[in-house]
């Protein structure tokens, strides 16, 4: 089979042959239709991600020169020992090195691919699906009546967030982007059509309690896209000053202060990504006077049995909303899987919204 290589002297991807794997206990061999790109994928491809639960411990890319990429979607082609569920034919989505025209997943922590999603639109989703619902959902404690704040809203992640946010029927959804041209196509995305942020703001209602799920006010009347640092004052004055209940850290140091100041009491700030930088300036004072609980999370460090956990919550809080194309990824660009390197590329310009694939 082809797959993309990092090759960790030159912090490089080299597509080149190797021999096809094979399923073991538990596992799926799937035929690759699509793997989504991630900004991690950078960070290993750097030698900077440290993957085990020591700071000292290797990154993936230095260990070894590994196949590249964090998810995939494809066809079942061959089903190991002791898989139950799953048969030769089934479309599949799941976390994998998937630049590659062959990929082994765990069967248990796989996702069945809907319908109504297309090949390059599965391929680019389980990564921020399951990382947007253990945010939100587990770590953010999110429960009816709860605004919610999504940084880098325009990413990957951040448009799964946003829907996820809608879709559990928050009342109130900031999106937070520096780049405020790459609006109308994350607006167009969460079906929340061409409104004007600011006549919007004018006509929001202060949320204090659950104004129902999505079908009974609509998206276009719960988002607000706010530019990068102006989150506290905006959502000071949409929320009568209460604050934000979640808030969805995608960026890292770059936020941290505007975040706490436009947390809630007693609110969530749970940090996911930090390409904005990882040390920041924190006021403890705020922190604690707000009783902010401030949260970090990483499949990095997680056991087996806490992956299939996040797995388990998603499959059961989101199983209907995927199978009707609620949550999908905007796929900004599909790439043949010999441009691995060019579409990282062009990932790190951060030029897009949503999501770029690859096609082995």
């Amino acid at each position: 089979m082809r797959a993309a290589v990092i090759d960790p002297t030159r912090q490089s991807l080299d597509v080149v042959e190797l021999p096809d794997p094979t399923p073991g206990p538990g596992e799926l061999l799937v035929e690759v239709r699509a793997a989504g790109l991630n900004r991690a994928d950078l960070a290993v491809r750097a030698g900077g991600y440290v993957v085990g639960t020591s700071r000292n411990a290797a990154t993936s890319a230095a260990a070894a020169p590994a196949i590249a990429g964090a998810e995939l979607a494809g066809e079942v082609v061959a089903v190991g020992r002791d898989v139950t569920g799953w048969q030769v034919g089934d479309a599949v989505m799941a976390q994998g090195r998937g630049y590659a025209e062959l990929a082994v997943v765990d069967a248990a922590l796989a996702l069945h691919k809907p319908v109504s999603l297309s090949w390059e639109e599965a391929g680019g989703l389980p990564v921020a699906l399951l990382t947007m619902h253990d945010a939100l959902a587990t770590n953010g404690r999110w429960q009816e009546g709860d605004t919610v704040a999504v940084h880098a809203a325009t990413s990957g992640v951040g448009v799964i967030g946003m829907q996820l946010a809608l879709h559990l029927g928050a009342p109130l959804v900031f999106g937070i982007s520096r780049t405020p041209t790459k609006w109308p196509a994350l607006r167009a995305a969460l079906g929340a059509g061409s409104a004007d942020p600011e006549a919007h703001a004018q006509t929001q209602q202060t949320p204090g309690a659950s104004q129902g799920l999505l079908g009974r006010q609509g998206p276009a009347d719960r988002v607000v896209l706010v530019e990068a640092g102006e989150l506290a004052e905006r959502s000071a004055a949409l929320t009568a000053d209460r604050g934000i209940d979640v808030i969805i850290d995608n960026v890292g140091a770059a936020v941290l202060e505007d975040s706490l100041a436009a947390a809630a009491i007693r609110g969530r700030i749970v940090q996911v990504g930090r390409l904005g930088g990882r040390n920041g300036h924190l006021d403890l004072d705020e922190l604690a006077r707000k009783r902010v609980s401030l949260i970090g999370v990483t499949f990095r460090t997680r056991t087996r049995a806490e992956r299939l956990a996040v797995v388990e919550a998603a499959r059961r809080d989101l199983g209907t909303a995927l199978e009707a194309g609620a949550l999908r990824p905007v796929v900004h660009r599909v790439y043949p899987l010999v441009e691995a390197l060019a579409a990282q590329d062009d990932l790190a310009r951060n030029d897009h919204v949503g999501k770029l694939v690859l096609r082995p």
